[in-house]
């Protein structure tokens, strides 16, 4: 049989031709294929170690946290959460809780428990300090930084009275104000705000007010008090339960810096001034209704909250701030020193 060269070479180059696309075809699915498994293990790895975290976070924080019982002057018992941060049996807690109670008994992870005594309390932090005899295992607590938005937080607390629950959460949100009105205080408490709130997005139930927040090093970075709507919880920041705390123990209270002026929190472009009261510091500044704060000491100011929270976690009564003021047009340069909220 005699072979057409010309066509054996075409079917050669074609067969090298299919064989090549082949080739590319398989390496590329296989490279595909691979890439896939590749990202299901780190997946699957970064699963395991978010779990493997929860649970260390868990057994090591849970004997340092309680589940406190305050009963109230009409009978009735309230139920919350508290951590121990210090060695002398300091538990900090919410001050919703507590405030006004006849008896605090604490409820400890090794089932003991001990009656607490009341130290003292900040309403418009929710922060409240009590102190028992704690149980043998536990330890104190210590206090992380500022979290990012992002970050994982591990909540334990007693949801409907479960006690020991974990619950894991998303920061969704850093220095919010929460308005004591959206917590059900009347005025004039109810003109104020909790300032540096961190929101994250877990299901907070009643019983796990004052349950400590903690980041992946088991530190606490929260004490929670509150929820809006389920998934949307609150926590003030631990910068700022540092500074009641210290000031509860020192003094039996924390005093908050006072301006003395009511402001317009949905306004955007500073802090906008709606109401000075009279004899307040504002006042004496020559503050008027209508101005506005476009920074402090140097930092801008874009809204009410950031002026707030700055306020809050860097300066306490009888500080001088100097105010960047716009009025009418103009930028005027004051001097306030701030009082102590009444």
């Amino acid at each position: 049989m005699v072979v057409d060269g010309r066509k054996a070479f075409l079917f050669l180059i074609a067969f090298i031709a299919i064989s090549e696309i082949t080739s590319i075809l398989y390496v590329a699915l296989v490279g595909d294929l691979t890439a896939r498994v590749q990202e299901l293990e780190n997946r699957v790895s970064k699963l395991e170690l978010e779990l493997t975290a929860a649970s260390r976070v868990y057994a090591a924080a849970s004997p340092s946290i309680a589940t406190v019982r305050a009963v109230k002057s009409d009978g009735s018992t309230v139920q919350g959460t508290g951590v121990l941060v210090d060695g002398n049996g300091t538990f900090v807690t919410s001050y919703h809780v507590v405030a006004n109670a006849s008896g605090i008994i604490l409820e400890y992870w090794d089932k003991t428990a001990s009656n607490a005594t009341f130290i003292g309390g900040d309403i418009y932090t929710d922060i409240a300090v009590v102190r028992a005899a704690c149980a043998p295992n536990a330890y104190p607590l210590r206090f992380g930084s500022q979290l990012a938005v992002g970050e994982l937080v591990y909540v334990i607390g007693s949801p409907h009275g479960l006690d020991f629950s974990l619950t894991v959460g998303v920061v969704s949100g850093v220095e919010r104000l929460v308005r004591l009105a959206e917590l059900g205080y009347e005025y004039p408490r109810a003109a104020y705000a909790i300032a540096d709130v961190i929101q994250f997005d877990a299901y907070v139930a009643p019983g796990s007010s004052g349950c400590p927040m903690l980041n992946s090093k088991g530190e606490v970075v929260g004490i929670v008090f509150a929820m809006r709507e389920p998934g949307i919880a609150f926590a003030t920041s631990a910068y700022l339960v540092k500074r009641v705390v210290s000031g509860i123990l020192e003094k039996g209270k924390y005093e908050h810096p006072w301006i003395g002026i009511s402001y317009q929190l949905d306004y955007i472009g500073g802090l906008k001034v709606l109401h000075v009261y009279s004899g307040s510091p504002a006042e004496r500044t020559g503050l008027r209704s209508g101005d506005v704060v476009v920074a402090v000491d140097g930092n801008l100011v874009r809204d009410a909250c950031e002026f707030i929270t700055f306020i809050e976690k860097y300066k306490s009564p009888g500080d001088i701030v100097n105010l960047t003021v716009q009025r009418d047009g103009l930028i005027h340069q004051m001097q306030l020193q701030l009082g102590a909220r009444p």
